[in-house]
């Protein structure tokens, strides 16, 4: 069992059934944190044995309740609709910009036929090289984006640090032979590797 604060203050007050009672001790047993938590919260409960009672006046919850929550007029709720607003416009914006139609300009390229926007095109022997390079990514956790198109691979990330670990990867295999080498890395790095379909 997990540390469970809401169990401890249940054992505390008596609430719990025989079963969690048995299951919570058993716990602490184990669980030095739970058991000094106990410890200070029955010593809490038996001090607060000797606290007089206060009457609150009939009107103190209503009164509570306006403090917390705070009145909201129409600005504010039109403020916030407009923000929500402005966020879904600019995200979608976003979305059908970098997602659909660069990947459309690129997975439509055909061998052979020039590139857009690519920062390094490299070719490789076969398929089970570019496998082969999947899982190198995949196995280092490498902040690496991939997709392919038929007899196509695209590396695309953010992270610098990834973009030179997987060109040291792409430069040191033999099976790989740059066809556009790579350009001055900007802030997205895009990787496009060829590769002959069986």
């Amino acid at each position: 069992m997990r540390c469970d604060y809401d169990k401890l203050s249940l054992y505390v007050d008596d609430e719990l059934d025989k079963v969690d009672i048995i299951e919570f001790e058993e716990h602490l047993l184990e669980c030095k944190d739970c058991k000094a938590d106990l410890e200070l919260l029955l010593q809490l409960k038996k001090e607060l044995r000797y606290v007089n009672p206060y009457d609150v006046p009939d009107n103190f919850h209503d009164d509570l309740m306006k403090n917390i929550k705070p009145k909201k007029t129409w600005y504010k709720y039109c403020v916030g609709l407009a923000a929500s607003l402005l966020v879904v416009v600019g995200s979608y914006s976003l979305y059908a910009g970098e997602i659909s139609n660069e990947p459309e300009l690129m997975m439509t390229r055909h061998l052979g036929e020039p590139v857009a926007n690519v920062l390094w095109e490299v070719e490789a022997v076969d398929k089970a090289v570019v496998e082969e390079l999947k899982f190198y990514i995949d196995s280092n956790s490498l902040n690496i984006t991939y997709f392919e198109d038929t007899g196509q691979i695209h590396l695309i990330t953010f992270d610098i640090d990834d973009y030179l670990d997987i060109g040291e990867y792409i430069n040191s295999h033999q099976d790989f032979t740059s066809i556009i080498p790579p350009a001055n890395l900007p802030s997205i790095s895009d990787i496009v590797i060829n590769y002959p379909l069986d």
